[in-house]
C-alpha cells in the first residue's frame, strides 16, 4: 500500500491492480476497502495505490482495508484508535493446514474399512 497525498483540488483516487477500487471490486467490498478513509475523515487528504494477490475478493478487500488503516495510522496518531475499535488494524490470523502424512489432504482420510 502507498499513500500519497492529494494534490490542490484534484480528487484522490485509490487504485488497486491498476484500476480504481470502485472498478475492481463489486459495490459491498468496495466500501469495505475504503472504509479506513471514511471513519477517519481522510477520503479527500489520501489517495492509495495497493497491489493484492491471492485468496477471494472478499479476502482481498479485507487485506485492502487492513492494509490502508495500518498505512493511515503510521501518517496519523489520532485515527489509530478509532480504526482499532472499529477492528481495522487486526490481521485475520487463518491459514491453510498443512497436509498430512499418509493423508490424501490436510484432514480428509481414506474410507474405513471393517474387514
Amino acid at each position: 500500500v502507498w499513500l500519497e497525498a492529494a494534490k490542490g483540488d484534484a480528487l484522490a483516487s485509490i487504485v488497486v491492480n491498476n484500476k480504481l477500487c470502485t472498478e475492481y471490486f463489486p459495490w459491498p467490498l468496495s466500501s469495505v476497502a475504503v472504509s479506513p478513509f471514511l471513519l477517519t475523515g481522510t477520503s479527500c487528504n489520501y489517495g492509495a495505490k495497493v497491489v493484492v494477490r491471492g485468496g477471494g475478493m472478499s479476502g482481498q478487500a479485507q487485506a485492502v482495508r487492513h492494509g490502508i488503516a495500518t498505512a493511515l495510522q503510521e501518517l496519523d496518531a489520532h485515527a489509530r484508535l478509532p480504526m482499532k475499535r472499529a477492528d481495522m488494524l487486526t490481521r485475520d490470523p487463518r491459514v491453510v493446514e498443512r497436509k498430512k502424512p499418509g493423508k490424501p489432504k490436510a484432514r480428509k482420510s481414506s474410507a474405513w474399512v471393517k474387514r
